[in-house]
């Protein structure tokens, strides 16, 4: 009897999507962190790169999605960033887009959150503090289809910010002056 892979921190939400023609569709995204490894070949994921990785066991996070449409995804990385950017990039080329806060185009998953579902409000000229800055859950509803922008567009607002914010001081948002 081989012994069953432990799932740590399973999470399941139940979320919408849209089509390109606006037609919503019920999903479901399952994510998990196990061990895998061994004799196992696996295929990780870290930004547009895939990795064949088979050496000994290894802690991943796997994030499924399932559609009533019948898209279905399975995909493994070291980092939760990476497998969220990467399936709504996938969902994106089929013509779907996920319902969700963390598809809105003034937020993103900064660094210092790649481990969690979290993103943080990205506000043009002003540096965020992890004190006072808006945070919300990536996978929480968001009615709005006007609010939902593709990755490629949460990446170009990502780069005005960062050009928005040079010489803006830490802990103030005023510019250093020259």
């Amino acid at each position: 009897m081989q012994a069953q892979e432990v799932k740590e921190n399973f999470s399941q939400y139940f979320i919408k999507a849209f089509t390109t023609d606006q037609q919503v569709i019920e999903a479901t995204i399952t994510f998990y962190r196990e061990d895998r490894g061994n004799s196992t070949v696996l295929d990780m994921f870290s930004k547009d790169e895939t990795f064949t990785y088979t050496g000994g066991k290894v802690k991943v996070f796997v994030m499924t999605y399932h559609d009533t449409q019948n898209h279905h995804y399975e995909m493994v990385s070291d980092e939760v960033r990476s497998l969220f950017y990467i399936l709504r990039k996938r969902l994106e080329q089929q013509g779907i887009k996920l319902l969700i806060q963390g598809a809105r185009r003034h937020y993103y998953m900064i660094r210092h959150f790649k481990q969690n579902f979290r993103a943080v409000k990205l506000v043009l000229g002003k540096r965020y503090d992890y004190d006072t800055a808006e945070i919300i859950n990536i996978f929480d509803l968001e009615n709005d289809f006007s609010q939902i922008a593709t990755v490629q567009e949460q990446e170009e607002y990502l780069n005005q910010w960062f050009e928005s914010i040079t010489g803006v001081k830490y802990g103030g948002n005023k510019r250093v002056s020259e």
